[in-house]
């Protein structure tokens, strides 16, 4: 597969999107083609390919290795890894087989830079966007002091060769900034507060984004950040989701036996859960996508078994509101610390959904939030 074949599927609006992302400059006045070899050179330079491959995660460099032998066939295992290659503009997905293919031209300079530097240099930084992924996906934004715990766990140094590393790889890869308390208009920050730092913050640019800094920080409090294990920061980049968890189990073995789905339809669906409710979806929302686009409940009683799968799940995922931890893990902390906002907020900050963390009776409130009778609310859907 050549990488100037596909980019000659994109429009020129498209090829204008890539050349931002890459940060190229110059490109009012050319031509598709002229945007296509301008694309096609910086991409297989020597020192770009260097510099963006060695960012590739273990599990991510092991993939793409295999995709240069042989196309890579679909499946969850290898899904998350392979979007962040097609990301990168290092291979792409095909139309028909949905297999996974490597760019032939980057191939070939891969291969030139492929030496005992590359490797070092890879250890380091695809190790650090292990942990940058998990801190985007659990805290949103956190202090430099925190990042530095995950990283230690794989990588000697003291937090400014951290940073050393962090300056090296690409804005578009990293997908997050550093910043200081002084640039952040926070220099009087309460010294109490777990997001305090003597450096500074790393920042999600999905939050500026979606303008929702704020809204997170306010959703967090004073709740701690979770320390993961190397196997955690490891099973969200290698599954993109919870995969080792026992209520995900759970849901996986009941969607198999009840609704006769393949091992890729079970894992699949727990990824758009977990995708939900690390993004905070209400319960109740979660349900009513699950309801209407996925399965079909035919009585209560199934509804109500179906729905308690998804509860257990729900109250045992990482989330961004509890920096990491799961709503079961900070039940026992006072009621602000265990936090479960959905997508609709209130005008009071300080009001949230209210984590269930056990089984929902026919006349008990509906843990959506709604107000409702359960039987009259999430526990009405049926076929």
């Amino acid at each position: 597969m050549k990488l100037r074949t596909y980019l000659n599927t994109f429009t020129k609006d498209e090829l204008i999107d890539v050349y931002r992302k890459l940060e190229l400059s110059g490109y009012s006045k050319c031509k598709k083609a002229e945007l296509i070899d301008h694309i096609v050179t910086y991409l297989n330079d020597e020192k770009t390919v260097r510099t963006r491959l060695t960012c590739l995660t273990k599990d991510q460099l092991s993939i793409y290795q295999k995709a240069m032998k042989q196309p890579i066939s679909p499946s969850i295992r290898v899904a998350n890894s392979v979007a962040h290659l097609t990301d990168q503009l290092v291979g792409c997905l095909d139309d028909y087989t949905n297999d996974f293919y490597v760019f032939d031209e980057i191939v070939q300079t891969f291969h030139s830079v492929y030496d005992d530097e590359f490797k070092y240099e890879q250890k380091r930084k695809g190790w650090l966007m292990d942990c940058i992924q998990f801190a985007i996906k659990y805290y949103g934004l956190v202090p430099v002091e925190v990042l530095h715990k995950l990283y230690k766990q794989m990588i000697d140094g003291d937090v400014f060769e951290m940073m050393h590393v962090f300056n090296e790889i690409p804005i578009d890869i990293a997908r997050c900034g550093f910043f200081t308390f002084n640039e952040l208009g926070a220099s009087d920050w309460d010294k109490n507060d777990p997001l305090c730092s003597d450096i500074g913050l790393i920042i999600s640019y999905e939050l500026f984004e979606f303008n929702i800094v704020s809204q997170t920080l306010n959703g967090q409090g004073m709740k701690p950040f979770y320390i993961p294990s190397v196997k955690e920061i490891n099973e969200l980049d290698n599954y993109g989701y919870e995969i080792n968890s026992p209520q995900y189990r759970s849901l996986k073995n009941y969607l198999a036996k009840e609704y006769d789905m393949n091992d890729f339809e079970t894992q699949r669906l727990c990824v758009t859960i977990w995708d939900m409710n690390n993004n905070s979806y209400s319960f109740g929302e979660i349900i009513s996508f699950l309801t209407e686009h996925v399965v079909e409940l035919e009585d209560t009683k199934q509804a109500d078994i179906f729905i308690n799968y998804v509860m257990q799940a729900y109250n045992n995922t990482r989330v961004i509101y509890n920096r990491g931890y799961k709503p079961t893990e900070l039940r026992s902390q006072s009621d602000s610390n265990v936090i479960r906002a959905g997508r609709k907020y209130s005008s009071n900050p300080d009001k949230h959904p209210e984590t269930i963390h056990r089984r929902v009776n026919q006349d008990d409130l509906c843990p959506c939030g709604s107000g409702k009778p359960y039987d009259q609310c999430c526990g009405k859907y049926k076929s």
